[in-house]
């Protein structure tokens, strides 16, 4: 076997690292870490039990390390997410405060699991914001256009970050090596 020799500038050697540390930050969006979070969280006492663990120490040991992860990647699925989908105008204490971002509990079930949330200040500086999304008679039958105050940038990130949501909690996504995550057709 022929080996040859392949010259590179410092250039292309740095193009050729950039480009491999973006395909693999690409794949590396807030649904891969929801995955990770997903199996991690499947661990618990009765995964290490068939898994053959037999000491009570161990067994627990390895359960709540198995939780911490899976709170973890949690996080970091929260905060890729709010990267990705998130919007905020003004800060929480200014009178014209929006933001969108991801609320819920990975932990919870369908109803206080993830999902995508809108907050709008209430005025006078309070620090409290409504929410959009939750099952409140006034809210929920209010327009994301209705809730920002015709604010077209938050009402169209609220829709977007909804349907990320949505589309993940369904199965509307399918992971593909090399490509990431791909909305099902």
């Amino acid at each position: 076997m022929n080996k040859k020799l392949i010259r590179l500038t410092e250039s292309d050697l740095h193009n050729i690292v950039k480009e491999s540390v973006n395909k693999i930050l690409s794949e590396m969006d807030w649904k891969t870490y929801a995955s990770a979070s997903d199996k991690a969280r499947q661990r618990g006492t009765s995964y290490w039990r068939d898994k053959g663990e037999t000491d009570l120490h161990n067994l627990l040991t390895k359960a709540t390390s198995s939780q911490h992860r899976a709170d973890r990647f949690a996080d970091a699925a929260r905060d890729a997410f709010n990267r990705d989908f998130g919007y905020q105008r003004g800060k929480p204490y200014d009178d014209d405060y929006e933001r969108v971002a991801m609320g819920g509990d990975f932990r919870s079930s369908e109803e206080f699991g993830p999902h995508a949330v809108g907050y709008k200040s209430k005025g006078w500086g309070n620090p409290k914001k409504y929410e959009f999304g939750r099952d409140d008679d006034v809210i929920k039958s209010m327009s994301p256009e209705e809730f920002y105050q015709d604010d077209a940038d938050a009402a169209q990130a609220f829709r977007n970050a909804d349907s990320e949501v949505k589309n993940y909690r369904r199965g509307n996504y399918d992971y593909q090596k090399g490509k990431g995550w791909q909305l099902k057709h």
